[in-house]
């Protein structure tokens, strides 16, 4: 009688456990730096990759975030998600602007990039794409800004085709 050598992937049981197992110890290092970025997210800094590594902790560069330097911001923020009168997003549409009248493009750039959907009521999240929709060519995070204030709107049930129209 001859004995047959059962392959691993013949067993499907051992062949995902093999799989996770695999996963686990390649992916882990990446896992653990998306969910550390997405809790700095929320703190006073940011890490950027200078150099793919297998430790997340190494070769990193640190970089401060705009929407905790500038005053008007900090404050504008703490009642952010309440946001839905014009008196209540004013402070946006004045502090762009006398950002644009300083040539702060790249600030209002940040700003773009770093808005948190999450915490800003729709209000406020059409009063960023309106206030800097007339230097939106200048502006390379607009577009990626416009994009995820689209998917927070329908997201919420509404016809972001509408509320955004002529923006987008």
């Amino acid at each position: 009688m001859t004995h047959l050598i059962q392959s691993p992937f013949q067993n499907k049981k051992n062949s995902v456990v093999a799989v996770l197992i695999a996963n686990t110890l390649v992916f882990s290092p990446y896992v653990a730096a998306i969910e550390e970025t997405e809790y700095l997210l929320d703190t006073e800094f940011l890490f950027e990759r200078s150099v793919p590594s297998i430790s997340p902790k190494k070769d990193r560069t640190l970089v401060k975030r705009v929407s905790n330097q500038i005053d008007w911001l900090v404050s504008f923020y703490e009642s952010a998600s309440t946001a839905a009168l014009a008196k209540d997003v004013y402070p946006v549409v004045k502090g762009i602007r006398d950002l644009f009248s300083k040539n702060s493009y790249d600030v209002v750039d940040d700003i773009l990039a770093e808005l948190d959907v999450a915490k800003l009521s729709h209000t406020a999240l059409v009063t960023f794409l309106t206030t800097t929709y007339p230097a939106r060519n200048k502006l390379q995070n607009w577009t990626l800004a416009a994009h995820l204030v689209k998917v927070k709107l329908e997201t919420d049930g509404l016809n972001s085709d509408d509320v955004l129209h002529g923006l987008i």
